[in-house]
């Protein structure tokens, strides 16, 4: 666990009452510090993208979020859930790294309860409110490090991803907080359309488009949903086909967290023809 409460601590120390400062102030103390965790970027660079998945910007109103997210000590809980988490599954130790989520954002914080993850095979970002119960604390670390898990078990560093890959990826990390956390936080996602729905989907969309990568525009589209495609549809697909899989095959969450893609997708009961 990264003690990124320390960070915080030195930007609110630091900022001023211009927005053009602080936003020099918020890459200087929060972000220059991540640059030895990335390869080949500065912070300037990791600013811009941590914003786009939910990094809180600078605002009036951060002071007292940030202050009141240290006096609740959510560094020692996410310590603390993540212990309990490697310890259950064997997993690897990355980092942790804990921020304020961007409370401007009315999507966000409506849809999401404003939290946001974000996981690489060798780091997890947890972007939280100052008032994010524990149990949705614990959803969203478990989701997230088991795609830490999946990363570092499944898929070699020169692979790259696929839709398929990326639906059981996200499949297998709502399995993951419904076994340890309980239905009541699991992600709308999974539940905006039923699994009758989710297998026309998936015939109709996701399995002839299943070997597109993320760079491909039409990747987050089948993902997410947009145009014709239903919306969260391959985070719903990919629900569905893993809870089937599981259920046929009766397995345990870490034999599921190991089983390569293919095999899960082959044997979730889903059609196999395309049309």
């Amino acid at each position: 666990m990264i003690q990124t409460d320390n960070w915080l601590q030195n930007y609110v120390a630091n900022k001023t009452d211009k927005i053009h400062e602080n936003v020099v102030v918020h890459m200087d103390t929060l972000c220059e510090p991540l640059v030895s965790y990335f390869t080949d970027t500065d912070a300037q660079t990791i600013q811009w993208h941590l914003l786009q998945h939910g990094l809180f910007f600078p605002d009036p109103h951060d002071k007292q979020i940030i202050l009141t997210m240290i006096k609740r000590n959510y560094w020692r809980k996410v310590e603390e859930q993540f212990a309990s988490l490697k310890l259950k599954w064997k997993g690897p130790e990355v980092p942790v790294l804990l921020f304020p989520s961007d409370f401007t954002n009315n999507r966000l914080q409506e849809e999401f309860s404003g939290l946001s993850g974000l996981s690489y095979p060798d780091k997890v970002f947890l972007f939280i409110t100052d008032d994010t119960p524990l149990k949705k604390l614990e959803a969203l670390l478990t989701h997230e490090y088991s795609h830490v898990y999946r990363l570092q078990y499944n898929h070699s560093k020169d692979k790259t991803l696929t839709l398929s890959d990326a639906i059981v990826l996200e499949g297998i990390a709502e399995i993951a907080v419904k076994k340890i956390v309980g239905n009541t936080y699991l992600s709308k996602a999974g539940s905006l359309h039923t699994k009758e729905e989710a297998q026309f989907y998936w015939n109709e969309w996701i399995k002839p488009n299943q070997h597109l990568v993320k760079t491909n525009a039409q990747h987050d589209r089948l993902m997410y949903g947009g145009e014709e495609i239903p919306k969260w549809a391959g985070y719903n697909v990919g629900f569905h086909l893993v809870e089937n899989y599981m259920e046929i095959n009766k397995i345990s969450l870490l034999e599921l967290l190991q089983t390569p893609t293919d095999t899960i997708i082959e044997k979730s009961g889903f059609p196999q023809n395309v049309r």
